[in-house]
């Protein structure tokens, strides 16, 4: 096969396991997300809710992003959320899938 061929024909396949997390796991999550360091004079927060409380959505839970405006507290969320995420799949506590959200707040939502 050669790199074209296999460019155009690869597939990504996922399948996630939509068992709900356990309230234990949730808080450790919770616990990383709030020890995360952030930039200077930021302040984003994220928090974990439960998929019933979210319309259409399809996931048991989504942690939403909520940071101020300007292209800083965006640079913020983003640097933010990086290191929670690489956190808890260094401790292989999930996968997350991501859904954006419009620009008004919550700015993003993460659905796991």
């Amino acid at each position: 096969m050669t790199l074209y061929e296999t460019i155009f024909t690869r597939r990504s396949v996922r399948k996630y396991d939509l068992t709900a997390l356990d309230a234990a796991v949730l808080a450790d999550i919770q616990a990383v997300i709030d020890g995360v360091k952030q930039l200077p004079g930021q302040s984003a927060r994220f928090t974990i809710v439960n998929a019933d409380t979210l319309k259409g959505a399809s996931s048991p839970h989504a942690i939403l992003a909520h940071c101020g405006d300007g292209d800083d507290a965006l640079c913020n969320l983003g640097y933010a959320d990086r290191r929670w995420i690489y956190t808890c799949k260094v401790k292989a506590w999930a996968a997350f899938g991501w859904v954006w959200q419009s620009p008004k707040t919550p700015r993003r939502i993460i659905a796991f």
